[in-house]
C-alpha cells in the first residue's frame, strides 16, 4: 500500500485529485457520516456487534489519517530536498509574513 502511495504521490495523482472541484469533500464527508450512523444503528437492532463496529470503524479512521498525514510528511521531504527548486517557484516561501511581497502588497504599492 505504501507503494502505491509513494507513487500516486510522485507522479502528480494527489495534485490532481486536490485541485479537482467536481465533488466537494465536505458532502463527501456527510455521506461517510451517514452511512457510519446508519451502521451503528442496524448493528445496534439486528445484532450484537456493535463493538466490533466501533473497532472496525476505529481502524479505518486510523488508516484514512496515516495517508492524510503521510502526504503532508512526503511534501515536507520534498521541500527540505529541493529548497533552490521552491524558491524559484515561490520567491516568498521562508520569508516571515511581514517580508513577504505579495500581490496585495505589489497593488497597495503602487497606488
Amino acid at each position: 500500500m505504501n507503494i502505491l502511495n509513494i507513487k500516486a504521490l510522485y507522479s502528480g495523482t494527489y495534485d490532481r485529485l486536490q485541485k479537482k472541484n467536481s465533488i466537494s469533500v465536505s458532502w463527501t464527508m456527510i455521506g461517510a457520516l451517514g452511512y457510519i450512523i446508519g451502521q451503528f444503528i442496524l448493528s445496534f437492532i439486528y445484532s450484537d456487534d456493535a463493538v466490533s463496529t466501533l473497532l472496525i470503524v476505529l481502524i479505518s479512521l486510523l488508516a484514512l489519517m496515516t495517508s492524510y498525514f503521510s502526504v503532508y510528511i512526503h511534501r515536507y521531504y520534498f521541500i527540505d530536498k529541493n529548497m533552490e527548486l521552491v524558491k524559484q517557484v515561490y520567491p516568498d516561501f521562508g520569508l516571515p509574513k511581514s517580508e513577504r511581497y505579495t500581490k496585495n502588497n505589489r497593488k497597495k504599492k503602487k497606488k
